[in-house]
């Protein structure tokens, strides 16, 4: 009896977990479009991650977890991203 129980009990864990992934339907969001040359709020996210992104890349560097031809490099790429933006920001002053 226990047994019957137990494959009852397993069986409705299994439909009450597999309900919403096989029965519901998917939605689908939509992203706001946005136009990256002359939104500041983007810029300005896109700035910070770039910082962000810089000193991740230093603290890693100083641990030793990036050889130091690959830090150059990858500072360069980034500074120039950053550079980039910034004069995106600078020819866009508040709108």
């Amino acid at each position: 009896m226990i047994l019957v129980y137990s494959i009852i009990l397993i069986l409705l864990c299994v439909i009450i977990v597999g309900y919403p992934l096989f029965f519901e339907r998917l939605r689908f969001f939509h992203l706001p479009e946005i136009n990256p040359d002359n939104d500041q709020e983007y810029l300005f996210d896109e700035q910070e991650s770039l910082l962000t992104a810089l000193s991740e890349l230093e603290d890693e560097y100083l641990l030793g977890k990036v050889s130091k031809e690959d830090y150059k490099q990858q500072k360069l790429l980034l500074n120039r991203k950053y550079l980039q933006q910034k004069t995106l920001a600078a020819k866009n002053p508040l709108d």
